[in-house]
């Protein structure tokens, strides 16, 4: 019988000060350039927004405030097994804060931070592919985005977390 592990969950956060998105390095090794929005794993037993104030601060030292879901996205590789569900959220700086000059990822995974603009991220490499449009077109502003990698694994986690679709939507109608 073959077992299958359960996709890794992660939650991220798209935060812009004026016009710019915050972006990290995804990975420790500082010779890939891949970017990707601040966040990470999910802690069992902690909320959604609690983790994502928790990561954002370890990366950046932000304070922020988390507010609706507005992507989720999937990666998959095959090669490795690796495989995760991110939950983007959008955010907001909380009492203004911004990053701490010199300030040292406790995990020591991020190293670089970069504030860009929309015409800056079509010059860099960001994943997911989706990123930009999501978080700066007014149109998709109130909609929620599903992007894969795969293919495999959204239907059924949507289906698994149906609260997390009912509060998005609740709170896109109020």
């Amino acid at each position: 019988m073959m077992t299958h592990k359960s996709p890794r969950v992660a939650v991220r956060g798209i935060l812009i000060v004026k016009g710019r998105m915050l972006l990290v390095n995804a990975w420790a090794d500082a010779q890939k350039t891949l970017l990707c929005a601040p966040g990470g794993g999910v802690m069992v037993g902690t909320s959604l927004p609690e983790n994502l104030k928790r990561e954002f601060y370890e990366e950046t030292g932000i304070e922020i405030i988390v507010e609706s879901p507005c992507l989720v996205n999937e990666f998959h590789d095959e090669k490795s097994e690796f495989h995760q569900t991110e939950i983007f959220f959008r955010c907001n700086l909380k009492n203004g804060t911004q990053i701490p000059e010199g300030w040292i990822d406790t995990e020591a995974i991020v190293t670089r931070h970069v504030w860009a603009t929309p015409e800056e991220m079509k010059t860099l490499e960001i994943k997911p592919d989706s990123l930009a449009a999501v978080a700066f077109a007014p149109d998709l502003r109130r909609r929620l985005g599903v992007g894969n990698s795969t293919g495999l694994g959204m239907v059924p986690f949507l289906f698994h977390h149906p609260a997390l679709l009912d509060r998005w939507i609740t709170r896109r109608e109020q």
